[in-house]
């Protein structure tokens, strides 16, 4: 399909040049979307990079979450971030082939947030309602994978490839000083580890990748 269909879509005139196109976005997933990098890379023009990943998106290979903003001040980044919808897809393009190579690859940690993003959508998609995701970064580093809003408020949701958790989750701790503590319904964090537990202390939820029922 993205060899052959996609291809002639976007009518491409250089196989080798999307092949490249297609393991370079693969090996970006989790990742701010720079058009200017992309076309860096590949010799290519930013209008070119550009018409090729609206294909994937609009066939729904890849997703752009955008940044989520509202009340939470200006110094917030505005650039969307990428991600594969299909992990084993991904890995594929990234040349990850084995267990064993994916455990000690760099892209393991955004690869588990890539596999988080789609079971939320699947979940949310599973229960009639529309995947209204966004993430939150500001420009002095601090970050929380997911927010789901919710009327006015949200839900928080943090990825750690760890089984282990920390009491302090500066993200959601920014997050909350900007909105109002009264603005947070719930932060979660997801991790592999089957099973739910709470941090008490720190009034946070731990939950697995395959745990979304309640979203």
């Amino acid at each position: 399909y993205l060899e052959r269909d996609v291809r002639q879509v976007v009518q491409v005139k250089s196989l080798r040049d999307f092949d490249r196109f297609l393991r370079l976005a693969a090996s970006r997933t989790g990742q701010l979307l720079t058009l200017n990098s992309f076309a860096g890379e590949l010799g290519l023009s930013p209008n070119t990079i550009k018409s090729w990943l609206s294909v994937l998106e609009a066939s729904n290979v890849i997703l752009f979450l955008e940044p989520f903003y509202r009340n939470l001040g200006k110094r917030i980044v505005k650039s969307p971030k990428l991600y594969f919808l299909d992990t084993g897809l991904a890995c594929f393009l990234s040349g990850i082939r084995t267990r064993e190579a994916l455990s000690t690859s760099s892209m393991l940690r955004p690869l588990f947030e890539t596999l988080v993003l789609g079971q939320m959508i699947r979940a949310l998609a599973n229960s009639g309602r529309r995947a209204s995701i966004y993430f939150y970064r500001d420009h002095q580093g601090h970050e929380v994978d997911f927010l789901i809003p919710v009327g006015d408020k949200l839900k928080l949701f943090e990825c750690k490839w760890s089984e282990s958790v920390s009491r302090e989750q500066k993200g959601f701790e920014v997050i909350e000083k900007a909105a109002g503590s009264k603005s947070i319904i719930s932060r979660s964090v997801v991790t592999p580890l089957r099973g739910r537990r709470t941090l008490k202390a720190a009034g946070v939820l731990v939950r697995d990748c395959a745990d979304f029922q309640d979203l």
